[in-house]
């Protein structure tokens, strides 16, 4: 495990902040046609996001979801291979019940090259 690259810094960080600001259509020019979005892991009724109109509309779910929604990267390493790994911490209040949730976890990317997110 190293250090990230500050190119490969700059697009990870750039992804939280389109997050954040919910700049959906700036996000998704981060990503393939064909990228995949695993949260099947996190989430177990969810499936594998495949390209970009799945991971748009999984998007568009949360924020109707969640109130203050919001991604705060913490740390970044690269795994060797174009893989990465972030452990962020995420903020939310439910919708509906008004209940607040915060928690660390880990995101893995594969293939960020050329300044786009392919898994």
């Amino acid at each position: 495990m190293s250090t990230v690259s500050p190119d490969v810094l700059e697009q990870l960080e750039r992804g939280f902040e389109c997050w954040n600001r919910r700049a959906i259509n700036e996000m998704m020019e981060m990503y393939t046609r064909d990228a995949e979005v695993d949260v099947s892991r996190l989430l177990p009724d969810e499936d594998v996001l495949r390209g970009q109109d799945q991971i748009r509309a999984y998007y568009d779910r949360m924020w109707e979801t969640w109130s203050g929604f919001g991604w705060k990267p913490c740390e970044f390493a690269e795994l060797g291979d174009d893989r990465y790994a972030a452990v962020v911490r995420v903020e939310a209040e439910g919708r509906g019940s008004g209940t607040p949730v915060a928690s660390e976890l880990t995101i893995f990317y594969w293939a960020v090259r050329d300044r786009v997110q392919v898994r």
